[in-house]
């Protein structure tokens, strides 16, 4: 009868014994569960997020701008990417979005200024330009290169009419976009500017001009 006892109470205490690592076991058990849920949830989050951002992603096309003379808004969106690298896509909700696409416009060479960057509901997003303008044909060896108030080298299109013409030889134009090497250039486009002449010359007494009427005018500098 003792050594029965004896045994029920060994038995006893080995099942008290085990009982601290079930609930290590069950514990554990539960934090894993919970870590577990915590990362299905996070996920959930993040993709309803995602669709979210992506239902305000927009396509470059797709930017409202003014176009520069000559050009269709999808060929000129086209080279403001290509020259650009941009993405394919805009996130409305980008922080940075309007100092980005300040940089990125301004890289084309018909671009003077980005006047404003802004987004209207639900989806659109407008860019407002101030383009380049051409005040001066200037003559090369591979024709006409127009020239913006700036000297600005300008991309090849018609030549507008009225636009004076100088007529003095002059460095070969560089780079579209970029200021005419030849200091004379941005000086001739200022007086085209100041008195819109048919034609203007450098000469060593000063600069020429014919008005459209033929009358002439020199000027000093």
């Amino acid at each position: 009868m003792v050594k029965q006892k004896r045994a029920a109470a060994s038995a006893a205490t080995a099942r008290w014994r085990l009982w601290p690592s079930f609930l290590t076991i069950a514990g554990t058990l539960c934090v894993v569960a919970l870590i577990l849920y915590g990362v299905w949830w996070l996920n959930q989050q993040a993709q309803h997020q995602l669709a979210q951002r992506q239902r305000y992603n927009i396509s470059f096309g797709d930017i409202v701008c003014q176009v520069p003379p000559g050009m269709t808004r999808e060929t000129f969106l086209a080279e403001v990417r290509y020259l650009s690298d941009a993405s394919a896509t805009i996130s409305l909700f980008d922080p940075e979005l309007d100092a980005k696409l300040r940089t990125i416009f301004a890289l084309h060479p018909w671009v003077e200024s980005v006047e404003g960057v802004s987004v209207e509901p639900p989806r659109q997003l407008s860019v407002s330009l101030r383009f380049r303008t051409p005040v001066l044909a200037v003559g090369t060896d591979d024709g006409l290169r127009l020239v913006d108030r700036h000297g600005i080298v300008l991309p090849r299109v018609a030549i507008p009419d009225r636009v004076p013409q100088f007529l003095t030889e002059v460095a070969p134009p560089g780079p579209v976009g970029t200021p005419w090497p030849d200091t004379r250039v941005p000086r001739a486009a200022q007086l085209a500017i100041e008195y819109k002449p048919k034609t203007i010359e450098h000469r060593p007494q000063g600069w020429e001009l014919i008005l459209w009427d033929g009358r002439k005018l020199l000027v000093g500098g």
